[in-house]
């Protein structure tokens, strides 16, 4: 698999709205327009199916709402539940 790649390099859907908060000590809140969550339902699946290790997703330079937390989603290989 490659190294990272920013969520910048993927196409977001005019209007998109993603923000992440921190909700708890171990639990955090996305908060998203349906533009948003449509454009991350693509990343996704572009993740799923591409060799990027990783993505990350930052508030600047990036596409995340002002006062985001940061977001990386891994790809791993390995087997589930």
């Amino acid at each position: 698999m490659d190294s990272f790649k920013s969520s910048t390099e993927f196409p977001w859907l005019p209007n998109s709205y993603i923000k992440i908060e921190k909700q708890g000590p171990s639990s955090i809140k996305l908060l998203a327009n349906r533009e948003g969550l449509l454009s991350l339902s693509e990343h996704l699946k572009m993740i799923a199916n591409g060799n990027d290790a990783s993505v990350c997703y930052d508030e600047e330079p990036g596409d995340l709402e002002i006062g985001s937390l940061n977001m990386e989603i891994v790809k791993l290989l390995c087997n589930g539940r």
